[in-house]
């Protein structure tokens, strides 16, 4: 009989998951994998530092400014010391805010689930930075996060979380108290209970990034909220503050009010070597993901046939129907701001074809009112191909031409999937051209350096110096 004495010996799933992520250690780790924690930490810097500057970024550092912190780690770009919790969030309101950030895609039943894993390096970062941590201790811990992040997605048997009304951020909540924890020292059992206060008190509505609703700002506080949930849980927890041990096994715990009881537990706390963060993808472009495979094809047409908008007599994008349904809603019909317009296939198709590329130069806010753009839209239409639903980034394009050609193309596997990986030097160009605009050559060459030999670092924060470019 499973009685309460029985449950309170048993270890329980959380407990799992912290003696797991507490083991890791760097030099054990296969070569691929320690070399892909660095790529996650270039891409991830470079993200951030492209979303210097936002609007979602400003307004955040005039409220935490006002709130005021210790001076314990560096906010990317403008080089203030503030609080780990304020820097936490503000670096990962930057590297979330272009939709540049890396992504993790896994099929669940007959859906698809996806997350940004790379957002649990900003929290990370901050406390490695404050405690002086070495950098191999930093890189196994962005293994283990990327693992337990990936973990959770993959314990999903039937429906995801977006299909259940939540946000697949909501992971958060579980996975940064455990980095948290490793980073601050805390003992197994303080960090079990920052798992449960965090977790008890901080899943994420589905609202944040769903089909029909406009985007906001609100997109970007997502995982940083998470985060900012999870440390002040872990300082709670390491004075003594207590949550419940069984968060997500118990009754009402994460996988009954969540899941309702269809999610498989043991994927959390299973042994085994970290590779999913080898299946992680890095976006070439600076939009939605689902969109790349389209995307791909128009621009592989528009420059082999050197079109420009005046040639251009019809569109129709071709792409599965979680594509169409997440780009291609009402809501995201005429953009105005950031935050739709990267989630807009007629808008991104727009822009592609007048650009050439998309990148965070397409992102002006004159461009959502062009009329140019507007009349381009106009003449492109969006329609479901259901050969490419377990495919999610896969797509393609029908362009007619006003001189009556009908130029066809696919892209089964865009850049950035693991088909067709981003290379060291598509990441880093992909950094330098972020970094550019606000960084001298010579200083992007020293910042990348440190970046990939970061394992060489004994104290993290020897990296904060050049982090600081404002």
């Amino acid at each position: 009989m499973d009685t309460l004495l029985s449950k309170q010996k048993a270890v329980s799933v959380s407990g799992k998951m912290v003696r797991w992520g507490y083991a890791l250690r760097f030099e054990q780790l296969p070569g691929e994998v320690q070399h892909e924690s660095r790529r996650a930490l270039v891409d991830a810097v470079g993200c951030a530092i492209g979303g210097y500057g936002c609007d979602a970024h400003l307004i955040a550092q005039r409220v935490l400014r006002k709130l005021g912190g210790n001076a314990e780690a560096t906010v990317i770009g403008g080089g203030a010391k503030t609080s780990v919790m304020n820097a936490a969030v503000l670096n990962g309101i930057m590297l979330r805010y272009l939709d540049y950030n890396d992504i993790y895609v896994v099929p669940v039943g007959k859906m698809v689930a996806g997350g940004h894993l790379g957002e649990v390096i900003p929290g990370a970062l901050a406390i490695a930075e404050h405690r002086n941590i070495p950098g191999k201790e930093l890189l196994a811990t962005i293994v283990a996060g990327y693992e337990l992040s990936a973990r959770m997605l993959h314990a999903c048997k039937e429906i995801p979380f977006a299909n259940r009304g939540w946000n697949t951020d909501s992971r958060g909540a579980v996975v940064m108290p455990i980095l948290a924890g490793r980073l601050l020292g805390l003992t197994e059992e303080q960090a079990v209970n920052a798992v449960g206060i965090s977790a008890s008190t901080g899943m994420i509505l589905g609202i944040l990034d769903t089909d029909e609703e406009a985007n906001t700002l609100a997109k970007n506080f997502r995982f940083p909220s998470a985060t900012h949930r999870a440390l002040f849980s872990a300082y709670l927890a390491e004075e003594g503050f207590t949550g419940p041990e069984r968060v997500l096994e118990g009754q009402r715990g994460f996988v009954e009010a969540v899941f309702q009881g269809d999610y498989q537990l043991d994927t959390l706390s299973a042994e085994g070597r970290p590779l999913h963060i080898l299946a992680n993808r890095y976006k070439p472009f600076a939009a939605e993901s689902t969109a790349h495979g389209h995307l791909s094809a128009t621009l592989h047409l528009v420059k082999e046939h050197d079109l420009k908008p005046a040639d251009i007599e019809s569109v129709t994008v071709r792409a599965g129907s979680r594509a169409i349904a997440h780009t291609g809603d009402a809501a995201k019909r005429h953009p105005m701001d950031k935050e739709t317009a990267d989630h807009s296939s007629w808008y991104l198709t727009a822009v592609a074809i007048m650009d050439r590329e998309v990148s965070p130069r397409q992102y002006a806010r004159e461009r959502y009112s062009d009329p140019a753009v507007e009349a381009l839209m106009a003449r492109i239409t969006l329609e479901v191909a259901n050969e490419y639903d377990r495919q999610p980034m896969a797509g393609g394009v029908v362009i007619r031409t006003r001189s009556g050609a009908t130029l066809k193309h696919e892209v089964l596997h865009p850049k950035g999937t693991r088909e067709n990986r981003m290379s060291d030097a598509d990441i880093n160009d992909k950094f330098r051209d972020m970094a550019k605009v606000h960084m001298s050559d010579a200083r992007i060459d020293r910042l990348l350096e440190a970046l990939w030999k970061a394992d060489q670092l004994e104290d993290m924060a020897a990296l904060a110096p050049l982090l600081a470019f404002s």
